[in-house]
């Protein structure tokens, strides 16, 4: 044990020597806190009805998520050559240090976004134990890459790819999906009449107070069916973090826009993206009609949340379930996989 300690505190003292570690722990420190201020300080955060503590914080977690992808393999490639090929739980030790680096120079951000926005400690443990839960396996990953590959630029080139199918592959994949035969689906459109601007209009909204729609026209399109492969891109980190608390979304009035315009989003980064990998479970409506004119009258205006008749954010959460329990199994056995590979390509005998 002696020995192992010894090791590592002298190789991470090489790998603060080789600058590139304390580089992007800095970076990290620095960006967050940007990100976090701009965040607070913006006039969207400020209307009433949203979070930018939240808002900030999930800006922190994925900015930190970005670091431990990239700056892990990187922080290990650039001194491979000075403390060669090591046993896997010398280099875990390393690369858990180096990832586990970046999550702490984050702190001072998320102080801050505790100290304006508030928190609530239920859902950002759920977080925080999801982020650091990610660590590992990156870690893990890189680990496995540098002490079972024994050419360095091999080395390297192994654990950013690994790191690579669990980040980039499901984006493919799913993206994929769009070459695949999709489902045919009509809309039909009934579109608001505003006239030559003679029509008398609400001061509040800008929208006709007397509204008439035009003969409705349709369209037939493909819809790709991401029903069907949408659990593959709960491997990737960022949308597994996402997806361990659940969406939330709130209600404001958008100050961009000149006439007053009601909107229901999700209140952080985590919700927008959960809600989109979300929207993907849904079955493919074939038949939609979108009547701008009764949408007017029942909604206030023609153009609600969700007003192509599809999914409204509400409607999304009540009819989907959570995918973090897939992303987890998912990515259990992405790593037995990549670990069963690698330790049969660190025993073949060299030639």
């Amino acid at each position: 044990m002696k020995e192992f300690l010894s090791f590592v505190g002298s190789t991470l003292l090489t790998l603060l020597r080789a600058r590139l570690w304390p580089i992007i722990a800095g970076a990290v420190f620095v960006f967050t806190l940007t990100l976090v201020s701009l965040t607070m300080t913006s006039s969207t955060a400020l209307v009433a009805g949203t979070d930018p503590g939240r808002m900030g914080r999930s800006f922190v977690v994925y900015l930190v998520l970005i670091a431990v992808m990239i700056g892990v393999p990187a922080v290990l490639a650039n001194v491979r050559d000075e403390i060669g090929r090591q046993p896997f739980l010398r280099t875990f030790a390393l690369t858990l240090a180096v990832g586990f680096s970046f999550v702490f120079a984050a702190i001072p951000s998320s102080i801050v976004s505790a100290i304006v926005g508030g928190i609530d400690f239920g859902q950002w443990l759920s977080v925080v134990g999801s982020v650091h839960l990610e660590v590992w396996v990156i870690a893990a990953l890189v680990a496995l890459a540098f002490a079972n590959v024994r050419r360095d630029s091999a080395a390297a080139v192994t654990a950013f790819g690994l790191i690579a199918g669990l980040a980039i592959a499901p984006l493919l994949v799913v993206g994929s999906a769009a070459l695949a035969p999709g489902v045919k689906q009509i809309v039909r459109h009934n579109y608001l009449d505003y006239g030559n601007g003679e029509d008398d209009v609400d001061p509040n909204t800008g929208f006709p107070t007397n509204p008439t729609c035009m003969a409705s026209d349709s369209e037939t399109r493909i819809v790709s069916r991401y029903d069907l492969v949408w659990p593959i891109l709960e491997l990737n980190p960022i949308v597994l973090v996402s997806a361990s608390i659940p969406p939330t979304v709130t209600t404001f009035t958008n100050p961009d826009f000149t006439y007053d315009t009601t909107a229901v989003e999700p209140v952080d980064l985590f919700g927008t993206v959960d809600l989109a990998v979300r929207k993907m479970q849904l079955p493919i409506e074939t038949d939609i009609t979108i009547d701008e004119c009764a949408n007017l009258a029942k909604y206030g205006t023609p153009y609600p949340s969700g007003y192509d008749g599809t999914y409204t954010p509400d409607y999304i959460i009540a009819n989907s379930t959570s995918g973090f329990g897939v992303g987890l199994i998912g990515q259990g056995a992405y790593l037995a996989v990549a670990s069963a590979a690698l330790v049969l390509i660190g025993r073949r005998p060299r030639k």
